[in-house]
């Protein structure tokens, strides 16, 4: 489990991680067993990245980590859309975009908006 810096905003959110060899499959959000190549827009490097939009329930759980690239599940619910492929960001760059979704007017403010009426219309 990582370990979080004292005044983190999240500490104290439960930590949701998906990797492929620790996790059984099914549950959404979860890897299905099999990985899928990371979205287009994603960095193409070992580093975990980790969805920063509001929980799509049955399909996306806001804060999940995913290591060794999307499972397929998530990896077609991010390229169907764009929006919420863009609020999966490398764990490195996390505190910044939290940050920018809590300023109104940030390109991932927007995003996030976006993501939340998608949301409320499932």
């Amino acid at each position: 489990m990582a370990k979080k810096n004292a005044g983190d905003p999240l500490d104290g959110a439960a930590e949701n991680i998906a990797s492929d060899e620790n996790s059984e499959p099914g549950a959404p959000g979860e890897p299905t067993g099999t990985s899928a190549p990371a979205a287009s827009d994603q960095p193409q490097n070992t580093e975990p990245v980790i969805y920063c939009g509001p929980t799509l329930p049955r399909k996306l759980v806001s804060m999940t980590i995913y290591r060794g690239g999307l499972p397929a599940n998530v990896a077609l619910i991010a390229e169907e859309n764009p929006d919420i492929s863009k609020l999966i960001v490398p764990v490195s760059k996390l505190s910044e975009t939290r940050r920018k979704i809590d300023i109104s007017g940030t390109e991932e403010n927007r995003l996030y908006q976006v993501v939340l009426q998608l949301r409320r219309s499932i």
